[in-house]
């Protein structure tokens, strides 16, 4: 009898601990005067980049062997590729489309920006590996879906500025092989163009005239 009245005593010991533990529970989710506590700080453009970007694209966001980088984004390409994903062009997987229950877009908006803050290289060489490598290769002669720029910049300096003002394709974002950004001067400077084209034209000569700029006709004069 004393050991079932001992037993029971403690079961009703532990019930009784264990709706105190509940109580202090309830009462640690709310404040002192019985509110709830703020909601936590929504996260940084940078903590959303090294969530959903770093992975591919670097901590730095420089690039590395999953994905290129990624600095100074054009921000409506840079919008396109990210709702609708990419091919593999040349990395070892595809870049799967990230919808907006996946990004908000003002999530996306913020990452966007705070790549865009990055500090530009001063020299001809970052510059050009900044916007770009991506397309016509580390060494100007073509890359992934860009073509060499060895003959452009050995033309006259207005004409390359002039590539780089207009651009080509619009905003035909998904025809990488005929779209290129066009670069404000707010981007880039024409003293910043001059740079890139001066260090594309340390990389090499464009390659010689074959000569059939007359379609092979002969001149009958």
């Amino acid at each position: 009898m004393v050991t079932r009245i001992g037993l029971g005593a403690a079961a009703l010991m532990l019930m009784l601990l264990g709706c105190a533990a509940g109580d202090t529970q309830e009462t640690n989710a709310t404040d002192d005067d019985g509110t709830s506590p703020p909601p936590e700080d929504p996260p940084t453009a940078e903590e959303i980049f090294e969530d959903r970007c770093s992975s591919c694209h670097g901590s730095d966001a420089e690039g590395g062997e999953s994905g290129p980088q990624i600095l100074s984004p054009v921000v409506g390409y840079a919008t396109y590729v990210v709702r609708t994903g990419r091919g593999e062009m040349g990395y070892p997987a595809p870049m799967q489309a990230m919808p907006a229950n996946v990004l908000t877009e003002e999530a996306l908006s913020a990452v966007i920006e705070y790549l865009r803050s990055a500090p530009k290289p001063e020299d001809g060489q970052g510059l050009y590996v900044r916007f770009c490598g991506n397309c016509h290769g580390s060494d100007a002669q073509g890359g992934r879906v860009g073509e060499g720029l060895l003959e452009a910049a050995h033309e006259e300096p207005e004409e390359f500025l002039e590539k780089v003002r207009e651009g080509e394709g619009g905003q035909e974002y998904g025809n990488r092989t005929e779209y290129m950004p066009s670069w404000p001067v707010s981007e880039l400077t024409d003293e910043e163009v001059a740079k890139i084209a001066a260090y594309v034209a340390t990389l090499g000569t464009p390659p010689p005239d074959d000569g059939d700029d007359d379609d092979g006709e002969e001149d009958d004069d």
